[in-house]
């Protein structure tokens, strides 16, 4: 316990209309007793606790109820009141917690005011409560102000001076000075409070956190914080070690390069002094060239007049010959014609313009036809064929017989036509065509010509007239008199008919089968056209044959033409041949000049492009031989031919000079090659000699300096190490701290004996994996008098900084719970701490760890807390009263619970006992409430005190 005098923290507990309680005030300045059964309330006042000391509801635990329940629980009516009676440095002061009724969700808000508690401020004069507003002005006058739930902790808390808001109310009643101090607090407190169950790993992140202010650093992000050093200390070893590994090849490559510069400088001196003689060559050279291509340009010149000539010659030749050719072609195509024609009489060719007529008749009728097919009636043009073809065979027969005709024998009765014509419009005028004798019998003539007389006085004015009927003649047809009044017409009518039989039968045929028609159309037409190409190609014969003494004379004139040309070309050609033997002869000297001028200058060339593929800067002269001018005098072709070749000897000779420079610089480039595949292997150190003098410069200086390098080398990783080493050292002494932590809670599990166990122990057991490199890095005398540990080191750095680690205390260590039972030899494991044997010595044991950790947040003894230890009939009185005196000892006061009442493990030296009840209406109620105190007396005299 502390020494001070003042202890700080809530004293009084009050629920007004709250949790089921219309009205409930606990004490807490001393261990408090809660006597009744279960559901009744208990842990309702307990649990308000949270509403001081918690800031947000989300953080709060109620057993199985959730936040919505817990709010309509505590706050469902309205008003609704939680009092917090504090004792503050500045005196007391009251936290209220109002709730704002199901309307407002049942939620709440906080208020602190100056005062210790007053009942009879939150009722009116007819002892009913009041409402948040009246409340609000009641209080007003004790400096009521609102706390957020965001500023709780430093309502609470003591933060300092500069950073406190002066405007907020202020408590004190917990010693911490940081929002994560209040959170370590908050975490231990709700564990403390409800006892609640933690597995190892839950009691490993809940001590750590309880420790905040002793461990100065929770986790290193080693890539973020050191990447860049790493790697700069990784690239300057990549660099020494790159320097290492191709000192060799550098200093056999920077002798190559000192004796292609001592040829180069030789041949430089060669390449002076040949290259004005190159240029006096190719001024002779093209001199020579110049002179034989202007005779040759003269003769070209000639020969192409000539070839012009001969050239219209041999057009002008052409079109006569094609004339002369048609002309032949055209006397032997008359000449067949003839052949054809000749025998063909007039009388065929009439046949043939005849049946072209004929052709163009039927072709004429048959589209016509075609054209009416589509509305013809087939039945109706059958049965019109058939009457057509009636009338021919009756008219046939007429005329055969026409000597014995029947109108002939009533002519010869004295009948008139115009009576027989009357007569037979009553009786079938086809009788008239019949032949007496065969078709008709005249039995009676006398008698007949009576009876068609009497019959012919009824007819009358166009009508027939009896006592039965009347006919108007006009309306019958009658006989067709006129037709038959002679054999010659009656001939005719017969071919006229025979002609409408005829195109009848035609059309049928048509109207029948109009594909057949239409082919027969085509074949037709297919047949005149062949004959009317027959007859033209007559015509044009027999015209073409009366003028062929022409054609005879135009072949003949064209051939005499062609003689005459052909003879011109001749000449010409022989011209054009002597001519070309002349540019021949020049051509050769141009060509050999050319070919001479064209070898050294590949000889130059060549030597300057193996100079500029062996990279030396040694030409023979810009644009060598290019431009050169005439010279005064003039030199024969063979002079300037041998001056040639002995220059081509010394360009050659050149020419070998620059290839054993371009071995070395292969040999050099093949140094460079095994120095590039070698700087691969070190990242960021990659030599591609893009620029061979910058790069070489470079690589010299890197083995010159190579002893700098390595002392550069060790201090870049020396300052890392250190670094980094600094760092781990921190979270080194954080599990240090966590592990003198550990051994307090477990020297107090030891010290009062909070078990009936034989032993009870938290063991802070390290990852050693984890932990090896933070133990090498923060050894004493550091890691570079041992290389092993050196590269091992690097190599975890690597990893660590390759996959983004970050180290943090909670992965280096593990808390382990061991339990020593009394007849057991080895220790058990527990995973967490309700597994520590029965119930009872879980709850004890919790009560012990937990009211340490919160201490190690709120170390100061005199600020005091409270825990709730629930059912405490599972204890044994032993492990009751050591639980209950280690937390007054330590400032923590119990809150115990059980439907018995055992005082005496409690009272040492006072306890405060509520019996609490439950009225009809099913509200809670404290029943009564006493005090007990006590002392402890020796177990000698507490026994004779008994016997007497």
């Amino acid at each position: 316990m502390s020494g001070s005098s003042a202890h700080y923290g809530v004293r009084k507990l009050v629920l007004i209309n709250s949790g089921n309680y219309s009205y409930a005030e606990l004490d807490l300045t001393a261990p408090v007793h809660l006597a009744a059964p279960n559901n009744r309330g208990k842990s309702t006042l307990v649990n308000a606790l949270q509403f001081l000391y918690v800031d947000r509801l989300s953080h709060m635990r109620f057993g199985s109820r959730n936040v919505e329940d817990t709010r309509r629980h505590y706050f469902g009516r309205n008003p609704s009141y939680l009092v917090f009676e504090c004792m503050t440095p500045l005196g007391a002061k009251c936290l209220l917690v109002a709730g704002q009724g199901p309307l407002n969700n049942s939620n709440f808000l906080r208020f602190v005011f100056d005062g210790p508690f007053d009942r009879s401020a939150f009722v009116d004069d007819d002892q009913r409560l009041l409402t948040l507003d009246q409340l609000r002005r009641q209080l007003a006058g004790k400096g009521l102000g609102e706390v957020k739930p965001g500023n709780l902790w430093e309502v609470l808390g003591s933060p300092p001076a500069n950073t406190n808001n002066g405007s907020l109310p202020r408590l004190n009643i917990l010693p911490v000075r940081a929002r994560n101090e209040y959170e370590s607090f908050r975490a231990a407190f709700i564990h403390l409070l409800a006892l609640s169950n933690v597995s190892a790993r839950e009691l490993r992140e809940l001590i750590i956190t309880c420790h905040t202010r002793d461990i100065t650093c929770r986790k290193i992000d080693v890539a973020a914080e050191h990447r860049e050093e790493f790697l700069r200390a990784e690239q300057a070893e990549r660099a020494l070690r790159f320097t290492q590994g191709v000192m060799d090849d550098v200093e056999k490559g920077r002798t190559i390069r000192e004796d292609i510069a001592g040829a180069a400088q030789e041949l430089g001196a060669q390449a002076t002094s040949i290259a004005p003689a190159l240029v006096e060559m190719f001024q002779a050279i093209t001199h020579v060239h110049a002179s034989a291509a202007g005779e040759s340009r003269k003769h070209v010149d000639r020969r192409r007049t000539l070839a012009n000539r001969k050239d219209k010659l041999n057009q002008q030749l052409g079109r006569l010959r094609s004339e002369r050719d048609t002309t032949e072609e055209a006397w032997k195509s008359l000449q067949g014609l003839h052949a054809k024609w000749s025998t063909c009489s007039k009388q065929m060719l009439d046949t043939m313009r005849d049946n072209v007529a004929t052709l163009d008749g039927e072709i004429v009728k048959l589209r016509e036809d075609l054209e009416r097919a589509e509305q013809v009636n087939v039945e109706a043009m059958r049965r019109r064929v058939k009457e057509l073809d009636g009338q021919v065979g009756r008219k046939q027969r007429v005329l055969d017989n026409w000597e014995t005709r029947a109108i002939n024998a009533l002519r010869d009765s004295g009948l008139t036509d115009e009576q027989i014509g009357d007569l037979f419009t009553l009786i079938n005028p086809h009788l008239l065509d019949l032949s007496v004798g065969e078709d008709i019998r005249i039995r009676d003539e006398s008698l007949l010509r009576r009876e068609l007389l009497g019959l012919h006085e009824a007819i009358a004015d166009g009508q027939y007239r009896d006592s039965a009927v009347e006919v108007q003649l006009a309306r019958l047809p009658g006989a067709s008199l006129p037709q038959t009044a002679s054999r010659e017409s009656l001939r005719d009518d017969i071919e006229v008919t025979k002609r409408d039989l005829s195109d009848s039968r035609r059309q049928l045929e048509v109207a029948e089968n109009q594909a057949q028609a239409a082919e027969q159309l085509k074949q037709k037409q297919a047949e005149k056209r062949r004959l009317v190409e027959q007859l033209q190609e007559h015509d044009a014969y027999a015209q073409q044959w009366a003028d062929r003494q022409l054609a005879i004379r135009e072949i003949e004139r064209a051939t005499e033409r062609v003689g005459k040309i052909e003879a011109k070309i001749i000449d010409l050609k022989g011209q054009i041949e002597e001519l070309d033997n002349q540019v021949r002869m020049l051509d050769g000297v141009q060509h050999e000049s050319a070919q001479v001028r064209e070898g050294l200058r590949k000889a130059a060339r060549r030597y300057e492009e193996m100079q500029a593929e062996a990279e030396l800067d040694i030409p023979l002269a810009k644009d060598v031989g290019e431009g050169a001018e005439l010279p005064s005098q003039q030199e024969t072709w063979a002079e300037v031919r041998q001056r040639a070749a002995n220059l081509h000897a010394q360009l050659e000779a050149m020419q070998n000079a620059v290839g054993q420079i371009e071995k070395q610089r292969r040999q050099l480039e093949r140094t460079q090659k095994s120095i590039t595949e070698a700087s691969h292997q070190f990242e960021g150190q990659i030599v591609y000699f893009s620029d061979a003098d910058a790069d070489w410069e470079r690589l010299i200086e890197m083995i010159e300096s190579l002893p700098e390098q390595m002392a550069a080398v060790e201090q870049a990783w020396s300052s890392l190490f250190t670094r980094v080493g600094a760092k781990l050292s921190e979270i080194k002494h954080g599990v240090a701290e966590i592990r003198t932590a550990v051994n307090r809670i477990t020297r107090g599990l030891t010290d009062y004996r909070v078990s009936n166990l034989r032993s009870v122990q938290l063991e802070v057991v390290v990852d050693n994996q984890a932990f090896d490199l933070v133990e090498t890095l923060t050894s004493e005398g550091g890691i570079f008098q041992d290389h092993e540990k050196i590269d091992r080191a690097k190599r975890q750095m690597e990893r660590w900084i390759r996959d983004g680690k970050v180290i943090q205390l909670d992965e280096l260590f593990a808390i382990h719970i061991k339990v020593h039972e009394r007849d057991g030899e080895r220790p058990l494991e527990a995973r967490s701490l309700d597994e520590i044997g029965s119930t009872g010595t879980g709850m004890t044991a919790k009560a012990m760890v937990f009211v340490q950790l919160v201490r190690a947040v709120v170390g100061q003894e005199n600020y005091r807390l409270h825990f709730y230890l629930d059912e405490t009939g599972q204890l044994d009185e032993q492990n009751l009263a050591a639980t209950t005196r280690m937390a007054v000892d330590k400032g923590v006061m119990p809150i115990t619970a059980d439907p018995d009442v055992r005082i005496e493990p409690l009272a040492h030296p006072t306890v405060t006992v509520y019996s609490l009840g439950q009225k009809e209406s099913g509200d809670f109620f404290i029943d009564q409430c006493r005090t007990c105190r006590g002392h402890r007396a020796d177990l000698d005299d507490y026994r004779m005190a008994t016997r007497s």
